[in-house]
């Protein structure tokens, strides 16, 4: 089980990365486009961290949720949990 904090302190949990992105689009309470993918929510969400917070995130191709999860952990917007 994975488990990320985000920096306004709350925890999203799930067996993916993919599973934390999705639960955090469905937190965003409908400020996504509706219809949109998880990889576009995760992509447009990515370009809204660096604009708000100044932080660069580097996103590769192919695109990971792994890689980009990593990148939100690096900048200080992610934080990994520790399961107790």
């Amino acid at each position: 089980m994975l488990r990320i904090k985000l920096m306004t302190g709350v925890l999203y949990e799930g067996e993916t990365y993919e599973d934390i992105f999705g639960k955090l689009q469905n937190g965003f309470f409908g400020s996504f486009k509706e219809g949109e993918d998880l990889p576009t929510f995760v992509k447009n969400y990515v370009g809204m961290v660096r604009r708000m917070f100044e932080r660069n995130v580097v996103v590769n191709e192919p695109f990971s949720y792994e890689q980009v999860a990593s990148e939100l952990i690096r900048v200080g917007i992610f934080f990994e949990e520790v399961p107790t």
